[in-house]
């Protein structure tokens, strides 16, 4: 990885700061005074989270363009089992290669501490700096040392682990100031004996008396005049892998150190395969297959079998194809063939196979599988793979659903390996048998066939044999595919069509795999479903987490622009634009973010002049533009302008059902409300959309019948559910804040309690707890909900969370703080109704005492103003379907 200089100049650069402020940067660097240099970077009015993405942008894609042949020590430690891994770099290398949980410091609790010995945490990496995944946890300014080494949480956890275990330091100088005094506070409360890997280059007789007799920690010292460093310190680690099977001393305290020599042996090589094949049964598929390749740089390698050579080959065939690089299957598969022994062929073939389904190669692993069962006629494995071989290779792609003639063909393969119950009839077949042809017909019926629920049950029975992750993968794309398949429109999505239990399930399972898995094996399961986990999230409207997780799956597709597009529409769901997304969009694309934005801005003055030249122009090409351009005249009352521009709009395109609001706009324009609101009536009746329903509310809203509001949003909650189920959550927020706008604040709560279990959204149940409790004067657990939104800005840097986090203090009669979070808030561009500014500023005046004396009408209008985001949308037709 790049040294702290290289990576600190990277970032200088990339801010465009002048020759001097670089040449004083460089010159602080060539002294070593790293932290100074950054902080002249922040001086020049770059932000602490701007500088910390842009570390981790650089470092990932160091790591995309870094030779990931060099050699390394990150395998020699997974195979310590040391109980914990504590690392400072920001890299994720070492995560990459051992499969097994990762914490920052902010996920680490008092809770943790407490159970810091339990065996659930064995194999756990600690980053104590960050990591890039979350760049807001990244530790590189001097201002963010200060604050990681001098908070109570970084010296308890230090001390815990301190004192309950031993650390050994490799690559770590100690030379760190902070660290020193870390550890000269920790040595007050105990005499821990600890080591340190060093040079003997690095290893003064004053270094080594200075750590071990201020510090507790004995030096270990190695050579590197005929050797690596690497090499070296790869000796030295399975030394003490010897000593914990057969303990003797190690002398620590002479220069003169002597290694320790471990002979290969075949005992040896027997263990290290089976423990390869443990790694791959626990899809721990990047140590196995970093242990395979170190196998076959070593020596030792001659003196395997050729079973076990062949073993080793077709073992690392199986590891690339979990990881999706069919080059390198390739490339094993050839090795192993080499191997001239006729009986292995069977194994050869089977892989071949299974390599050429990947690439959808049918008519070659057809081939494959044939001769597979030349060898072993009777595998019901072996003939379950033909079939569904047979089947892809007859069936023409893409296509969304099966041919009459084509489901009878599944049928009657189907039915030669199961009864209507899909209970098997070969009953004499191993555990491993029964799953793997369980898990070939429910690809069967849902890859080749999209017999969705089939292959939901199918899949259902393999998993339950194994609890196989690869199953579970599988099982969530079906549970997807059925949530969606109804709901197709074109290339769009229609909410109201989606099974939305099909789509909790499948987020379930992709959850679960997701969290069950680590390195390099989470990384091809991001490949595999990634884009599908996202789309769930956007389907499901849970934009938050759309944002963060977006950040993990986002480096597996690169520049694929429908993910790029997902993020915008994500930003723009979450009222924020983000320019280095938006200038990776096409023109057009980008055109329709900015007045998606603007539009849920209420900035029609915007939107009128940025579209109506390019609408005189005709250099529009989009129905949805001209549309924005529409309703931003409706808004704006321009009356005049709205006829002219809706009869070219008319003239240009076909008219279809959501154009006759446009006709009822005209009618409203014209102020004939009697024909506009039949239209709108009619409209709801005929689309039953749940964005016609809201310009019915709107239309009254603006006609001052809130009556008729209520009549609609009660009708809407109790006999026609079905249309407000697949955007529950907003639903019931719009209505409970409604009811709040008409004081009717019995009826709320009692909404909210009758409803809550149909708000699936956290943040908006989060929301809405905000809002009620003021109104009945429940003040409890406002600290926890502050830190809340205070990591939800940390996170997705949302304007609106500094403002609940002002609201929240304002309720509990902290003014002081509510005034400095609503000055934030306006800073970086959120709008603070001038009520809220007055009440604010009044309270903090008189510093009223007790919420219970805060005045009535001051209450009222915070608790009716708080949530003003989530009054019903303005027409925004990019949702109707929503993409």
């Amino acid at each position: 990885m790049p040294d702290w200089g290289e990576l600190i100049i990277r970032i200088g650069s990339m801010y465009n700061l002048s020759k001097k402020q670089m040449e004083s940067i460089q010159e602080l660097i060539k002294n070593k005074d790293y932290l100074d240099a950054i902080d002249e970077i922040k001086a020049q009015g770059i932000d602490e989270l701007n500088i910390q993405t842009a570390v981790s942008d650089y470092i990932l894609q160091y790591k995309k363009t870094t030779d990931k042949d060099v050699d390394h020590n990150y395998v020699d430690l997974i195979e310590m089992h040391c109980t914990k891994y504590i690392t400072t770099n920001y890299d994720n290398f070492l995560a990459d290669y051992f499969e097994s949980q990762v914490f920052t410091l902010e996920d680490i609790g008092q809770g943790f501490l407490n159970e810091i010995a339990h065996n659930k945490y064995d194999n756990t990496i600690i980053n104590l700096h960050g990591m890039i995944g979350k760049p807001n946890t990244i530790v590189f300014s001097k201002q963010s040392y200060e604050k990681l080494y001098q908070s109570e949480l970084y010296k308890e956890t230090f001390e815990a682990f301190k004192n309950r275990y031993t650390f050994l330091f490799i690559g770590f100088s100690l030379d760190d100031i902070y660290f020193q005094e870390l550890m000269d506070k920790s040595k007050r409360l105990t005499r821990s004996r600890h080591f340190i890997l060093l040079s003997e280059s690095e290893a003064t007789e004053e270094k080594i008396h200075k750590l071990r007799n201020r510090y507790d920690v004995e030096c270990i010292i190695y050579s590197i005049t005929e050797t690596s460093h690497q090499e070296a310190i790869r000796r030295i680690l399975e030394s003490i892998c010897l000593l914990e099977q057969a303990p003797q001393k190690l002398d620590t305290g002479s220069v003169e150190n002597k290694i320790i020599d471990i002979s290969a042996t075949e005992g040896k090589l027997d263990k290290l395969l089976r423990q390869i094949k443990q790694n791959e049964s626990k899809y721990q598929i990047g140590t196995a297959l970093k242990k395979y390749l170190r196998l076959l740089t070593d020596e030792d390698f001659q003196i395997l079998t050729d079973n076990q050579k062949r073993d080793v080959y077709l073992g690392m065939v199986f590891c690339y194809g979990y990881l999706c690089d069919y080059p390198s299957m390739k490339r094993y598969l050839e090795l192993a063939r080499l191997i001239n022994t006729e009986e292995d062929y069977y194994f050869i073939y089977r892989r071949e196979a299974e390599y050429y389904y990947n690439l959808h190669e049918w008519d070659k692993a057809i081939e494959a599988i044939e001769a597979a069962i030349k060898f072993k006629s009777n595998d019901p494995t072996l003939l379950v793979f033909r079939d569904l071989l047979k089947a892809c290779s007859s069936v023409e792609e893409p296509r969304s659903v099966a041919k009459p003639q084509e489901l009878q063909e599944y049928r009657v393969t189907l039915h030669k390996y199961v009864d209507n119950d899909f209970k098997l009839y070969a009953q004499k077949v191993s555990k491993e048998e029964q799953k793997y042809t369980y898990l070939m017909l429910g690809n069967l019926a849902g890859q080749v066939y999209q017999q969705y629920l089939d292959a939901i049950k199918l899949l259902n029975k393999a998993y339950n044999l194994g609890n196989d992750l690869h199953i579970l993968e599988e099982l969530g794309l079906y549970y997807y595919y059925a949530a969606i398949k109804e709901a197709h429109l074109e290339s769009l999505i229609r909410l109201i069509d989606v099974d939305l239990s099909m789509l909790r399930r499948a987020r379930d399972c992709f959850e679960l795999v997701i969290a069950k898995s680590n390195g390099k094996f989470k990384e091809s399961v991001y490949k595999r479903i990634g884009y599908q986990y996202l789309k769930l999230l956007e389907i499901s409207k849970e934009y938050y987490r759309l944002s963060k997780e977006y950040d993990a799956v986002y480096p597996y597709f690169g520049e694929e622009y429908d993910m790029i597009l997902m993020k915008a529409n994500c930003d723009l769901e979450m009222g924020k634009m983000d320019n280095n997304v938006l200038l990776r969009l096409n023109p057009e694309d980008r055109l329709l973010i900015s007045m998606g934005y603007y539009h849920r801005q209420k900035k029609f003055d915007i939107i009128i002049d940025e579209l109506r030249s390019i609408i005189d122009r005709e250099e529009i090409s989009t129905k949805r533009l001209y549309q924005f351009f529409l309703d931003a005249l409706f808004f704006r009352g321009r009356s005049k302008l709205f006829d002219e521009y809706y009869k070219k709009y008319q003239e240009n395109w076909r008219k279809d059902d959501t154009d006759q609001l446009y006709d009822i706009y005209a009618q409203e324009l014209s102020g004939n409300l009697a024909d506009a609101e039949k239209g709108y009536i009619e409209l709801c009746e005929k689309l039953e959309s749940p964005l016609i329903y809201q310009q019915l509310l709107q239309f009254y809203t603006r006609c001052n019948r809130p009556e008729m509001v209520e009549e609609i949003y009660d009708t809407l909650a109790t006999k026609k559910r079905d249309i407000t189920a697949p955007d529950a959550s907003n639903f019931y927020c719009v209505y409970i804040v409604f009811l709040i706008n008409q004081r009717n604040y019995e009826k709320a709560v009692d909404f909210y309690c009758a409803y809550e279990a149909l708000i699936i959204d956290e943040n908006v149940k989060m929301e809405l707890e905000n809002l009620i409790k003021p109104l009945i004067c429940d003040y409890s657990n406002y600290e926890q909900r502050i830190n809340e939104y205070k990591k939800i800005y940390e996170e997705f840097s949302v304007p609106h969370a500094l403002y609940e986090i002002g609201i929240l203090y304002l309720n509990n009669n902290q003014f002081e703080k509510a005034k400095e979070y609503l000055d934030k808030a306006e800073i970086v561009g959120f709008s603070i109704d001038q009520h809220i500014r007055n009440a604010s500023e009044i309270l903090l005046g008189k510093q009223v005492d007790s919420p219970l004396l805060m005045p009535s009408k001051v209450c009222e209008i915070i608790a009716i103003k708080q949530l003003k985001f989530r009054t019903p949308l303005d027409p925004c037709f990019s949702c109707f379907p929503v993409a």
